[in-house]
């Protein structure tokens, strides 16, 4: 939101690494200029003037020093260059007075020069001997006429008690002094404790959000099988995390299948080789797949051709590429199909050895979209079963009614997909003939567990340990909203504005008495009488 005072501002932006580490952005000064002229406006807010129409030029004058500018709505100044003048006049505050004083010379109005937003107002007397009613409350009213604007700008109201004689205007100015200055103190006083509220109603927003969270990563947590005690909750958290990291990193550190042939280099351009694109986990499906794969395991995949001729030129032809923007999508298998053998949801013979197309046993590390379009492509609708008798019952029933696409068994036997099988190019050789160029293994399920339950576990410690600091804030706050110190300045509050009250309701009683004073009415007198019967007569 911008700023409502006129200024030069600036903002930077931080980045909460952690508690240490904080990367802050350079800093983003601007200027916040004032809106368009609304109002007129004292620079200073003066106290409300007590005169009378007494002889004396004191007792009479309005205004002493007042200086008034123009403001937009957020009380900036503004309009410095507009001229013209101000009226000032006088009105009273209720209808029902007709008596309306008047300024030195018995005029009703009073002009000032205004130049480039400021006008300065000096000396501003009411006339000696002046009409207007005993203790009664008018405004001064400072008038903006400024002949460029087109549109009507706030006058400025000044309140101000008239009294018909020196001795109550003076004390009627003292009551008004020091009701001016109860209203100022109390001012304060309320936003001092309206900050405190507002700060406090935010405080617990955020131990109330910081709980939600809380709450939130404790039921994903029990999800994964980890429930949190009512207690030590942090000591808890943190032990286990230790427990979780250490067997993640034991799992990582075992053993398993990988790529051994070395990667091309990637870049934007470069996914890398076919061989380092997609993992396997099972022993047997690895080995037979890679084996069906041999001829393409080395192949660069890029996402262009003049990527690829580019490589083409710096192996000197040597390097086999597969450019993405050259395969006819149209004929790519859908990866979801059901196998050949199952149609709308029924099968259309009992098929054995735990058929599965070989690609959805591949998993991949990145480029998921890419590695679908490539893998679908070299494998097709090839299938994974168990045995060469499976696979050939599989092939027998499938030919009836359609295709059958390349069958490949766990135990290394391969079917094509024109009914070849047998002989050294149909059998897979043991997985160390392959040379490395088999596809690695995932790492184990197990792990993915563990990272999952680790980065709750993180986000949890951090959740508690914001809501344990919030939690205090406030508590600190709150102890010292009801401290002794803001509990003496409520009770001055208090009494402050129980005094205010007391000089309003005498400044009114001398308002009251002044109308009734001048008031027109009639009035009933009742003679009360005592008969000797003891009735009571009543004589109007």
């Amino acid at each position: 939101m911008v700023p409502e005072k006129v200024g030069t501002y600036s903002i930077q932006f931080a980045f909460a690494i952690d508690k240490i580490n904080i990367l802050n952005s350079e800093q983003i000064v601007f200027e916040v200029e004032p809106n368009e002229p609304t109002q007129l406006m004292p620079r200073i807010l003066p106290n409300t003037p007590t005169v009378s129409n007494a002889q004396s030029v004191g007792s009479r004058t309005l205004v002493k020093d007042l200086t008034l500018v123009i403001m937009d709505e957020y009380k900036n100044c503004t309009g410095n260059d507009l001229d013209g003048k101000i009226i000032a006049k006088i009105r009273s505050s209720t209808d029902k007075v007709k008596d309306i004083p008047l300024f030195q010379g018995k005029t009703d109005t009073v002009e000032f020069p205004f130049h480039r937003g400021i006008v300065e107002i000096e000396d501003l007397v009411l006339a000696e001997n002046s009409p207007g009613r005993d203790s009664t409350e008018y405004i001064l009213v400072f008038e903006p006429d400024i002949p460029i604007l087109n549109r009507r700008l706030e006058p400025y109201c000044l309140p101000f008690m008239f009294y018909d004689g020196y001795k109550k205007q003076q004390q009627m100015a003292t009551l008004s002094k020091e009701r001016d200055e109860l209203s100022k103190s109390i001012t304060a006083y309320r936003d001092t404790f309206d900050t405190t509220n507002q700060l406090l109603t935010e405080m617990k927003r955020q131990v109330q959000e910081a709980e939600t969270r809380e709450a939130q990563l404790k039921d994903k947590l029990k999800r994964l099988r980890i429930d949190i005690p009512q207690t030590n909750v942090l000591h808890f958290a943190c032990s286990l995390l230790k427990e979780k990291i250490s067997e993640r990193e034991g799992i990582m550190k075992q053993p398993r299948r990988t790529c051994t042939c070395s990667d091309y280099p990637k870049d934007k351009d470069v996914l890398g080789k076919i061989s380092h694109l997609a993992q396997i986990e099972d022993n047997e499906a690895a080995k037979v797949i890679s084996w069906h794969l041999a001829s393409d395991m080395d192949c660069v995949v890029t996402l262009t051709t003049a990527a690829a001729r580019r490589i083409f030129d710096e192996t000197k032809g040597q390097q086999q590429v597969l450019p993405l923007d050259s395969i006819y999508r149209r004929s790519l298998p859908d990866w979801n199909r059901p196998l050949p053998h199952l149609q709308n949801g029924r099968n259309t013979f009992k098929a054995i050895g735990n058929p599965v197309f070989a690609r959805n046993l591949l998993t991949f590390p990145e480029h998921t979209e890419n590695c679908q379009t490539v893998f679908g492509m070299l494998l097709g609708d090839a299938i994974l079963i168990d045995n060469l008798d499976a696979a050939n019952h599989y092939r027998k029933e499938l030919v009836k009614n359609t295709h059958c696409p390349a069958l490949l068994t766990r135990d290394g036997e391969r079917i094509r997909s024109n009914g070849k099988f047998g002989g050294l190019q149909n059998k897979a050789p043991p997985m160390d003939k392959l040379r490395g160029m088999v596809f690695g293994a995932p790492l184990p399920q197990r792990c993915k567990i563990l990272s999952e339950q680790i980065d709750l576990l993180q986000q949890y410690q951090k959740a508690v340990a914001w809501l344990t600091n919030k939690k205090a804030d406030l508590d600190f706050h709150e102890q010292s909203y009801n401290s002794p110190e803001m509990n003496k300045k409520k009770k001055e509050l208090a009494d402050q504005e129980k005094r205010l009250k007391a000089i309003e309701q005498e400044l009114g009683m001398l308002l009251t008495h002044s109308l009734l004073h001048d008031g027109v009415g009639k009035l009933t007198i009742l003679i009360i009488s005592e008969t000797h019967s003891g009735n009571l007569q009543f004589h109007k």
